[in-house]
């Protein structure tokens, strides 16, 4: 989905990315997606557009909230999680983690729901 979009749009999606969010922290994204310009930085010390999470078999659910809100006081705007053990899909926000039927972007016009992700 992402990187369908990134062809006609000026996003650049990122697996397993390694980004600088402080001064000796680093965090690895499951999927970073960059607006804009591409990162020229090895390890980005800017706040991608879209950080995404997959929750692995071995995630404790404290510490999915843990990096989630890290991203999300780092600055970035949208913050996903992808729980495929559940199929479901969530949005982080100030007020926390809300269950979402899709993923959207409309600035770019997209929209991606659970059923076209898990199927």
């Amino acid at each position: 989905f992402l990187e369908a979009l990134s062809d006609s749009q000026p996003l650049y999606p990122y697996a397993e990315q390694r980004m600088k969010i402080g001064p000796a922290r680093y965090r690895i994204a499951d999927i970073a997606v960059y607006a804009g310009a591409n990162p020229e930085e090895e390890a980005p010390s800017q706040p991608p557009a879209i950080a995404v999470e997959i929750v692995s078999r071995d995630d404790r659910h404290v510490d999915i909230v843990k990096r989630l809100a890290e991203y999300f006081g780092w600055g970035v705007p949208l913050v996903w999680l992808v729980d495929p053990w559940t199929r479901k899909l969530f949005h982080y926000t100030s007020a926390g983690l809300s269950e979402v039927r899709a993923f959207e972007l409309p600035e770019y016009h997209a929209r991606i729901a659970a059923e076209e992700i898990f199927s």
